[in-house]
């Protein structure tokens, strides 16, 4: 992940949450307000929506940057996954060979060796390259979400 990417994602986060935030109090908001004032009401829900529809506002503008970074995950995971097929390709290639007499045991368990620990660390590699794809995709989805869904069903005070 590039630090571009990084800080992108550091700052949606905490837009993200942000956004939660602002949602959560529209929805107490909504729930239970019994003995304020409606113009009270009115101006704190007001204040409510103009924050949270800031923080989408600048959720939007961060998507190009993720979906760069889901881009940039995706081509890493497939060139990780290519790469570990390839040793798999070669451990296997290695073990025929030894099948069949052209290389010796102790040869074989030394080559074996470097082979087995590449692939388990193309392994970590591509689970790091998924979660990354993973978290992307989940960023982006909470992005495009409906910002407030108790705004359509509450009613407006005056």
């Amino acid at each position: 992940m590039s630090r571009k990417s990084r800080m992108s994602v550091s700052v949606v986060e905490k837009l993200i949450e942000q956004r939660r935030l602002f949602q959560d109090w529209l929805t107490k908001l909504a729930a239970d307000v019994e003995g304020m004032p409606p113009h009270v009401v009115a101006r704190v829900r007001n204040d409510y929506r103009a924050r949270l529809d800031g923080v989408v506002t600048e959720l939007g503008e961060h998507s190009d940057a993720l979906r760069d970074a889901l881009d940039e995950a995706q081509l890493r995971h497939d060139g990780l996954d290519a790469q570990q097929q390839a040793k798999k390709d070669e451990l296997a290639e290695l073990r025929l060979r030894r099948h069949v007499g052209e290389i010796d045991d102790d040869g074989f368990k030394q080559q074996s060796a470097l082979l087995k620990q590449t692939i388990d660390s193309l392994a970590r590699e591509l689970a790091a390259a998924q979660r990354d794809i993973e978290r992307y995709e989940e960023i982006l989805e909470l992005i495009t979400a409906p910002d407030e869904p108790e705004r359509r069903s509450e009613p407006e005070l005056a």
